[in-house]
Order: C-alpha cells, then structure tokens, then sequence
C-alpha cells in the first residue's frame, strides 16, 4: 500500500550541486540542492506521490520561478545524452558545460526571467577576473577560454528557446551585449614549436617505445591519438613513392565525413618498423606491453600500466618526467605538430602542410606553420 511506501529520497548532482528525485523511473530536478526553494519543490512533489504513486507528473512550475539552477540541470542532462565512461571524459562540449556550471554557481539561484544584459555582462566580467590556481600560480583564464564559457551559456539560452522554457526576446537581450567585459583576463597563449636540441636530449631520456612515438609525431604532423591508435591494417607500405601512407580510422574530423591520409616519410618508417614484428594486422603497434619489452639504462623509469592500450596523457606525461630528469623547461607532444607542418610547409608549401596536417582551410594551418621569413628577406632584397 502507499501508506507503508518510503518517499523517494532528495539526492544530490554533485556535477550541477542541484537535487533530484527518481519516482517510478522517471527523474524530477528540484533546483539547487540545500536552498528553501528546493525543500518546497520536494515536498509539493511527495505530497502529489502520496496521493497518486501510480501517476506522478512533475507539478506545474511557473515560468516566473524558473531559476538558472534548473535550466542548467536539464541541459547537462541533454549533452550527456546516453554517454558514459570513456565516451563522456572524451566529450569536449560535456566539460566545458561542466566549467560553465561551476562559473554559474553565483547566479544559480536567479530566476531566468530577471536575467538581463547588466547582469549578464556583470557575470563574464566575474568570470573573466575570477582567480584561478595554474602551475603553482594564481592568475586568471584567458580570454579564449571566457569567450568559450559564454558562447556555450548562450548555447543554453538557445536550447531553452527551442524547448519553449523562455522566449526567444531573452537570447535577443543578451546577445545585444556586443562587447564583452574580458579585459580581466588574461591574454591566450599559443602553442610554438619545440627547440629541436631539446627535442633531441627528451629523445635520449625517454624508454625506446616513447621515444619512437615521439619520432614519428615530431616528423609526421599526426596527432598523438592518431599514432597510438595506429595499426598495421592502417598502413599502406607498398606505395610506389617509397613512403608509407597512414589511413587512420578514427580521427578529428571523421565526424563530417573527411578521410584523412598521413604521409609517413623514412624517419618515421625507421622509426615504427621494429615494432612492427609480432604484431596482429587488427593490433595497435604501440601498447604498454610494448614498453615494457624494450628498456635501455638512459631511459627514465616507467609505470606499470593496468590498461591494455595507451592514451595521449601518457605521453605528455613521459615527456614531463623526461624534462624534469633532464633539466630543461616542460614542453607537451602536441608542440611537435607544429614543428613537422614548419617544415612541410618550407618544403612543399602551404599545400603540403594542410594535407600532412588534415585541414580543410589553410587558414587553420597556417595557425600551426609559421611563415619562413628567409624568403622575406630574399625577396626583400630583390625590392625591397
């Protein structure tokens, strides 16, 4: 009978810190955990159950009490979808909700319809100067990053629109805020590629299977994900221009339907053909088990891996632990990218360089290959 039912019990979304409640299956979110509002919300919501456990339809809430606190509970539960485990950690869009939320904490309880331009601009000004912990030091976000954390807050405000929770007028409003307040923050930092005599010393201190990882992102432009999910079936080694071509299966941009196709030169065929023997055509060439077959008396010690493949974060940290064993200042695997497309694009031009690298518009590469300023130089002395 009802009567000797437990009332469904008032959780907790740690990710959110707004509350929930599971009744016959179906999830009720009650705004911010802890706060009156939300007590009243759970006890409107019992006191419905206990008159009709059958059928629970959530009460009505006005859209004058809807507050920033439960609109961002149902859009995190709308990135999420039905991912979990490695699907979610790999989601970008999921962490950086994630990094909105934390920010929105002090306007969580606002409701959406008092939510205006000055508040709105108010709120990234906060964002932009909040101080966060980076290294050891206490700075703030880039500017990047803020710009990031409103686009997504005003990817909310649309996705509400389009659930009917509020007017379109609202996204109007905020969006009439045309400069944003981000002067607080800090200017972004860009990735420069990394000192080849450094490069070379991280090389001496790595185990022989990291150090030939690191060779062949340092001379091939791949993606770290790219060459640790590589596979011999992968592989075209009977091409007719003596190089080896790398037609990886899961990459950046396979979600819009782009094949990709990596050139891998004589350094890198060096640098993989020892590891190729005893390998399965379906197998990954490179595996922690492939780690620890090879070790020299240079190397820096390694981990023991409890998982059967390796992941981009092990890399940088092999290459952490290398630079601090070695002495120099910290560089991660991702600089080597725009070492290889520097050279592609010295070599055979910025065409050469957007194919080795996987772009769709040479202005993304040009991001990653500097300009070779000698031929500036030589053409300036020409007519200059």
């Amino acid at each position: 009978m009802a009567a000797n039912r437990r009332p469904p019990k008032l959780c907790l979304h740690k990710p959110s810190g707004n509350a929930r409640c599971w009744i016959n299956g179906k999830e009720h979110w009650l705004g911010r955990y802890g706060t009156p509002e939300c007590e009243r919300r759970y006890r409107a919501l019992i006191a419905h159950w206990a008159r009709s456990p059958a059928e629970t339809p959530p009460p009505p809430l006005p859209l004058n009490r809807v507050t920033i606190a439960d609109v961002l509970a149902q859009y995190l539960i709308e990135i999420r979808g039905s991912d979990s485990g490695s699907k979610l950690r790999s989601n970008a869009r999921w962490w950086l909700a994630r990094s909105m939320a934390k920010e929105l904490e002090s306007l969580s309880s606002v409701r959406l319809t008092d939510l205006g331009p000055k508040m709105f601009a108010a709120w990234v000004a906060d964002v932009a100067g909040q101080p966060i912990q980076r290294r050891g030091e206490m700075t703030t976000r880039t500017i990047t990053h803020v710009r990031k954390i409103v686009a997504e807050f005003l990817r909310m405000i649309e996705w509400c629109v389009a659930e009917e929770i509020i007017g379109p007028e609202k996204l109007v409003a905020l969006r009439a805020v045309r400069r944003l307040p981000v002067a607080a923050a800090r200017p972004p930092e860009f990735r420069t590629p990394v000192d080849e005599a450094k490069y070379q010393t991280i090389c001496q201190h790595l185990p022989p299977a990291f150090a030939a990882i690191v060779t062949v992102l340092r001379h091939s432009a791949a993606r770290p994900s790219e060459v640790l999910r590589m596979t011999p079936a992968e592989i075209d080694m009977h091409s007719e221009q003596g190089v080896w071509l790398l037609f990886p299966n899961k990459h950046k941009t396979m979600r819009y339907g782009r094949p990709k196709c990596v050139v891998l030169g004589p350094r890198c065929q060096d640098a993989i053909r020892p590891w190729l023997a005893g390998v399965s055509t379906g197998d990954r060439i490179f595996t922690p088990a492939s780690i620890a077959r090879v070790s020299s008396a240079s190397s820096i010690p390694t981990r023991k891996y409890r998982k059967a493949t390796l992941v981009a974060e092990d890399i940088r940290r092999a290459v952490k632990i290398a630079c601090r064993a070695a002495g120099i200042d910290q560089w991660v695997p991702y600089q080597l990218r725009h070492n290889s497309l520097t050279e592609f694009r010295q070599a055979g031009g910025l065409d050469a360089a957007q194919q080795q690298g996987g772009h769709s518009s040479s202005a993304v590469t040009e991001r990653y290959a500097a300009a070779d300023r000698s031929k500036a130089i030589a053409a300036a002395k020409l007519v200059g």
